[in-house]
């Protein structure tokens, strides 16, 4: 473990990207823009099935999934997240414009570059996850296993390893399931 390779350039190109991103936008906007893909995705799935008959009425979409009971909830799910999303960004960039001011931008520029660093080096944990994942013990590509990037990232690709569960965690069988109640068959009382 010598040398940088090509996966070691393009980690530090990856990291460079977000933090020259994240400096340029602030952590004000960086933070605000995760918490509009948050609350987006709480908005949309308790307000899915409220939509759901509405994507019936819409044309062409309706009539293609007049047959799906799980698709149409899964249509009004990415409608009313859409939807959420662009209002929300809307007003969250009002919000940003506060950063903007002259005694606040340099900290939020700052602490933005920082934050942009992180990203970066987590995107290059999840590659080494995802490497791991796809190919067996030793398959591995040699330009990833022997890059400074795996031997440097090894011990947070160990520890985010270690927080991913084996099957799919029954909080989110459970809201799957909650959100795909609308299709279950009604029992009529006689």
């Amino acid at each position: 473990m010598g040398n940088f390779n090509y996966f070691d350039l393009i980690s530090v190109g990856i990291i460079l990207v977000s933090a020259i991103f994240a400096y340029s936008r602030g952590i004000v906007r960086e933070f605000t823009s995760i918490a509009v893909w948050v609350i987006a995705a709480i908005v949309a799935y308790v307000s899915a099935p409220g939509a759901l008959p509405l994507v019936g009425h819409i044309p062409v979409l309706g009539e293609f999934l007049e047959d799906s009971c799980q698709l149409s909830v899964i249509a009004a799910f990415t409608i009313a997240f859409s939807v959420t999303l662009i209002v929300l960004t809307f007003l969250a960039s009002m919000l940003v414009k506060l950063a903007n001011l002259p005694a606040i931008g340099a900290i939020d520029k700052g602490v933005g570059i920082m934050f942009g660093v992180l990203r970066g080096a987590f995107v290059i944990v999840l590659i080494l996850v995802a490497n791991d994942f796809l190919f067996a013990s030793g398959q591995s590509p040699t330009v990833v296993s022997d890059s400074r990037s795996a031997e440097l990232l090894d011990g947070a690709k160990v520890a985010l390893q270690q927080l991913v569960p084996a099957d799919t965690p029954e909080w989110l069988e459970n809201i799957y399931g909650s959100a795909m109640n609308v299709c279950a068959p009604q029992q009529v009382e006689t």
